[in-house]
């Protein structure tokens, strides 16, 4: 049996997923799996952000499936390479369940989407380890600013990334009910990018 292991990171936007990706990645010469950048092939995606209401169920049921395609290639990855996945399937339920709290799904859509989330995970390999990265929403606020992507600064506002810890906080809870590793990590007290220390540290926890 393969002693490859199949990691997602998990955290709110611009808590820093996609650059730990890389760089855990990077030294753990893995196969990385950008899930997180599927908003630039989303053809629903763009529809969304005009009419949340409209087309917010396809956009997330969207998200759901391409990223369920991607991980159900993993089994066969990992019999050469850790896996590392930007975000996964865990985020499509985080950020779909935003979409109901925010009030942009109905309680009958969120039911729909949450049937057929329900009935295809178990068709996905479980991950072996779970990173979460945890940013406070001011420290957000301030790299969504920095990164000036226009759909962000527009519609990513405090309260909606308020609403997306609460979703990360349930999926959290889901995780450690079901016995899933996972290393809780406080962004603000950390630097992967300048520390090199920081990084080989967690390298350690990651393979044990």
């Amino acid at each position: 049996m393969s002693k490859n292991k199949f990691i997602t990171i998990i955290g709110n936007i611009a808590s820093g997923k996609s650059t730990l990706t890389r760089l855990l990645g990077q030294r753990l010469k893995a196969k990385q799996i950008p899930a997180d950048s599927l908003f630039r092939v989303n053809p629903f995606f763009p529809l969304a952000l005009n009419d949340r209401s409209r087309w917010s169920l396809a956009s997330d049921l969207w998200f759901f499936y391409e990223r369920l395609k991607l991980e159900r290639k993993i089994p066969h990855q990992l019999k050469s390479h850790h896996v590392i996945v930007d975000s996964g399937l865990p985020m499509s339920f985080v950020y779909a369940r935003s979409r109901l709290i925010s009030g942009y799904l109905t309680s009958n859509e969120w039911k729909l989407y949450k049937s057929i989330h329900d009935e295809l995970l178990p068709t996905a390999r479980f991950s072996d380890l779970i990173i979460n990265l945890n940013t406070p929403v001011e420290t957000i606020l301030k790299r969504i600013k920095r990164r000036r992507r226009q759909f962000e600064l527009r519609h990513y506002t405090a309260k909606y990334l308020l609403g997306l810890e609460s979703s990360l906080a349930m999926v959290v809870k889901k995780l450690i009910r079901h016995k899933v590793r996972l290393i809780d990590i406080d962004t603000t007290q950390i630097d992967f990018i300048h520390n090199d220390n920081d990084l080989q540290q967690l390298v350690k926890k990651v393979l044990k």
